[in-house]
């Protein structure tokens, strides 16, 4: 079953401004629906679940819902990583002049894997609302365990993060047609990569799940709600010293995996919008996000990796030179035949063979209209996560040489 769609207006987008590059320090972005302390202190009762607390959009979303006020919970693998992220959200605040202590005061850390039913039922207890993004191996499995573990609690919504892997692959591919929510990926003959058959299997099978549960029972008649985020890829300065998302291109373009540039196009949204886009899922009313899917993208047609190695080559010129940023294009089939292209596409996209060709391009007019959400320009997103891939290797340097 898919989720319900309707047609709403929007106010006007924010103006896009010039071109500017942002310190990494700069990632702690002020919350939606946040205006003074006593929202937020309003905000204090409510316990918020985040899944996979180290993770790259998890930790930008821990963040945001610490700032405007709320109780969070994280879940870890093992409570071993606790001290590292408690310590790389604290740089985070301490560069953004939080209260760090304050704030960390407000989080609490629970040991529970996706892989199996341990300790979810103490994470989720008491919680309002929980945030999942389908990863893993097996992102079916795990997004059932966090519904299956929300379904008989005090959870109203589930804000899930799955793909816009789940709405455009498959397709004829056409230049002119533009992808919205009201559109799934097509896998016939097993035709899509693994990686996005298993985020489409997963999505789809979330809806099932939630759609299928009867109102009523020890919910007394409150139904739990879904609404689910479709990103593009995901870029953005990640918090240091958390685990960096999977190799992205504009990092193969600075580490010399490519030597001239294919005919690619990336679909882009900056971490700290996503992450403030699940804030608005969450605190939207029933009516305006509950059984609803939000592409995120920022504004404009997908950004050709030309185009991004030239602004690096104009606002980072020796950055550029030192890391040989390439400047040449060859035909996508020379890209092909040479393994230019591997399956690791980073965030956003494990297998970036798919994106050669056509742009697939995207409408976000509805997370815009309803939520009133404001993706910045996407070349602030691209040179911040340029910069942010190039201190973390400078901060690796440094802490192998205290060893």
């Amino acid at each position: 079953m898919a989720p319900t769609s309707n047609s709403h207006s929007h106010p006007a987008g924010r103006a896009p401004g010039a071109f500017e590059a942002h310190s990494p320090d700069d990632i702690v972005d002020t919350p939606s629906g946040v205006t003074d302390a006593a929202h937020a202190k309003a905000n204090s009762a409510t316990i918020v679940l985040v899944t996979e607390g180290s993770g790259f959009l998890a930790s930008h979303l821990i963040l945001q819902l610490l700032a405007a006020g709320y109780a969070v919970r994280t879940t870890l693998n093992s409570l071993s990583q606790e001290d590292n992220v408690r310590k790389s959200l604290g740089i985070a605040l301490t560069a953004a002049g939080a209260d760090v202590d304050g704030y960390l005061a407000r989080l609490h850390f629970f040991a529970s894997n996706l892989a199996s039913d341990n300790g979810w039922a103490d994470a989720v207890r008491g919680c309002t609302y929980i945030h999942h993004t389908l990863s893993g191996d097996a992102p079916k499995d795990g997004a059932l365990r966090v519904l299956r573990a929300a379904k008989e609690t005090t959870v109203r919504r589930v804000i899930l993060t799955s793909s816009f892997a789940t709405i455009g692959y498959g397709h004829p591919q056409e230049s002119s047609h533009v992808f919205t929510e009201n559109e799934w990926s097509v896998d016939d003959k097993n035709s899509l990569p693994a990686y996005h058959r298993g985020l489409l299997q997963a999505e789809r099978a979330a809806w099932e799940y939630v759609q299928g549960l009867p109102a009523g029972g020890e919910r007394h008649g409150n139904k739990l709600q879904l609404t689910v985020l479709n990103p593009v890829g995901t870029y953005g300065p990640a918090l240091p010293g958390l685990p960096p998302p999977a190799p992205s291109a504009i990092q193969h373009l600075l580490d010399g995996t490519w030597s001239a540039l294919p005919d690619l196009h990336l679909g882009i949204v900056d971490v700290r919008d996503l992450a403030d886009l699940h804030v608005r899922a969450m605190t939207a009313s029933e009516e305006t996000a509950s059984g609803q899917r939000f592409l995120a993208a920022a504004d404009g047609r997908p950004v050709s990796l030309s185009s991004i190695a030239m602004a690096i080559r104009k606002e980072r010129p020796a950055l550029a030179k030192a890391r040989k940023v390439p400047s040449i294009s060859v035909p996508n089939w020379v890209a092909r035949a040479a393994s230019m292209v591997g399956g690791s596409g980073g965030s956003g996209g494990r297998n970036v063979s798919s994106h050669l060709g056509p742009a697939l391009v995207t409408n976000n007019e509805k997370a815009k209209g309803r939520l009133g959400w404001r993706p910045r320009p996407v070349f602030e997103t691209i040179m911040d996560t340029v910069d942010s891939v190039v201190a973390e290797e400078s901060r690796m340097v440094r802490e192998a040489g205290r060893h």
